[in-house]
C-alpha cells in the first residue's frame, strides 16, 4: 500500500514515519499543496492524508481538484484541530472521506489507514459523462450504449488528459507533459499511442472520439 501524507510539519511527519516503518505501507511525503499535486499526478496512492492548515494549496481545494478535474477515487484523510460539524461538513462536501481531530497518535491514524484500505475507492468517483460516453477511470473502460471497451495504462492517461480539458483543444506539448510526468521519453511515441488509441475505440464503438485540430492539437468530439 502506498500512501501520501501532507503536512507542513516536519516533525509530524518524522513521528509518523517511525511509527510505520515496519508496517507494509510505502509513505511519500509532501509539505505543500502544490507539492503533493505534483506528486499525486506523477504517481500511484491508495490513499491521501492531508493537514488541514497546509499551505499554497489548501486541503479543501486541493480535495475539490482531485474529485472534479483529476476524477480522482483515492480515499483522503483530513488531520485537523478543528472539531467544529461546520468545518467537517465543507470536508465532505469537498470529497473528503475522513476528517481526524489533532492531535492524532500514529497508532490512530495507522489503524485509520487501514479501515479505508479496507473500503476501498469510492463508487462513482472516478466517472466521467462527455457527451454520448461514459468513461470510468477506476476500471479503464469507455462505454458507449451497451458496447464497452478495456483501455490499458497509456491510452487512459491520453483520454484522461482530454477528458479533463473537454471540450478544448489539448496541445501535443501539454499531452507529453502531462502525460510523462515532464520527463519525456527520448523520441517521443504519442501519435503512435493516440493512432492506436483511436483505431481502437473507432473498431469497437463504432465512431471515432478523438479529433485532430490542425496545428493545435486533439480534442474529444
Amino acid at each position: 500500500m502506498r500512501v501520501l501524507i501532507v503536512d507542513r510539519c516536519i516533525q509530524s511527519t518524522i513521528d509518523i514515519s517511525n511509527y510505520l516503518s515496519d508496517s507494509n505501507i510505502e509513505l511519500d511525503f509532501a509539505y505543500h499543496g502544490i507539492s503533493a499535486l505534483e506528486l499525486i499526478i506523477k504517481n500511484e496512492y491508495d490513499i491521501l492524508i492531508l493537514d488541514a492548515c497546509i499551505t499554497k494549496l489548501d486541503a479543501l481545494s486541493l480535495s475539490k481538484k482531485l474529485r472534479q478535474q483529476l476524477f480522482s477515487s483515492m480515499p483522503i484523510i483530513v488531520l485537523s484541530k478543528q472539531t467544529e460539524l461546520a468545518f467537517k461538513v465543507q470536508c465532505f462536501e469537498a470529497g473528503v472521506d475522513d476528517v481526524v481531530a489533532k492531535p492524532c497518535a500514529p497508532q490512530e491514524l495507522y489503524h485509520r489507514i487501514l479501515a479505508m484500505a479496507k473500503r476501498g475507492p469510492l463508487r462513482g468517483i472516478g466517472q466521467q459523462k462527455i457527451a454520448d460516453l461514459s468513461v470510468d477511470y477506476n476500471a479503464a473502460t469507455i462505454t458507449r450504449g451497451t458496447r464497452k471497451i478495456k483501455l490499458h495504462q497509456m491510452q487512459m492517461k491520453i483520454i484522461k488528459v482530454l477528458a479533463q480539458h473537454y471540450p478544448n483543444t489539448v496541445s501535443r506539448e501539454v499531452l507529453e507533459q502531462e502525460i510523462w510526468s515532464g520527463v519525456l521519453p527520448d523520441s517521443s511515441p504519442l501519435r503512435t499511442h493516440i493512432y492506436r488509441l483511436r483505431q481502437n475505440i473507432k473498431n469497437q464503438l463504432d465512431r471515432d472520439i478523438i479529433s485532430t485540430v490542425y496545428a493545435k492539437g486533439y480534442k474529444i468530439a
